[in-house]
């Protein structure tokens, strides 16, 4: 599965960073990163790739110079959209601690300074690119996806209080962490467990 690495940075070095076009390159095959100096740009990226099956990491930098989006305001922004895509605070800052209870409100999944070492950079970002492949919100978010418009938005399930969705309406609540969408994927795991333990159903490699 592909993975959009999307670089939002003010810093236009970073396309030249052996970081990012030699070590990313080498440890991950199926990373394309993907730079952006402008917030909006980047979030027409991010919201255009929410609806094809390609997964999405996000490396997000803190400052911005002037009167720009900063990067607290660019999360929020992404969260307003989905709560489970990565996203990574990649920042030079020393001031982040003032506002790490914010971060962590924001639901920021990791941290990397810029002056980390390679290694650890890359530990980090294998850390988050590795829980993509187990994180059961996303792997829904996958099969929701790779369905087409026309079916996703059929109605799929009615609930026993009469309420009916659609593929597109869980995979809003999922992405929202709603209660509807934390119920369907809890039930949804506890199905699949269900059928495996009764050998009805096999894992596909």
């Amino acid at each position: 599965m592909k993975i959009n690495l999307v670089v939002i940075d003010d810093d236009a070095t970073l396309r030249r960073d052996p970081f990012f076009l030699v070590e990313i390159k080498e440890c991950f095959s199926d990373i394309d990163v993907v730079f952006f100096e402008d917030s909006g740009n980047a979030i027409s990226f991010i919201i255009e790739k929410m609806a094809v099956s390609e997964k999405t990491v996000i490396l997000l930098d803190l400052g911005f110079p002037g009167n720009s989006l900063q990067g607290t305001g660019i999360l929020k922004i992404i969260r307003e959209k989905s709560l489970i895509i990565p996203v990574i605070i990649y920042t030079a800052s020393n001031d982040d601690l003032i506002i790490a209870q914010e971060l962590i409100n924001l639901k920021t999944t990791a941290f990397i300074r810029k002056s980390f070492s390679t290694a650890d950079k890359l530990k980090i970002l294998k850390n988050v690119v590795d829980f993509l492949d187990i994180d059961i919100a996303g792997a829904i978010e996958e099969w929701i996806k790779s369905n087409s418009e026309e079916r996703r938005n059929i109605q799929f399930i009615t609930t026993s209080d009469g309420k009916t969705f659609t593929l597109n309406d869980l995979l809003n609540d999922i992405r929202k962490e709603t209660l509807t969408g934390k119920r369907f994927a809890n039930n949804l795991l506890k199905l699949t467990v269900d059928l495996i333990s009764r050998n009805r159903e096999k894992l596909n490699d």
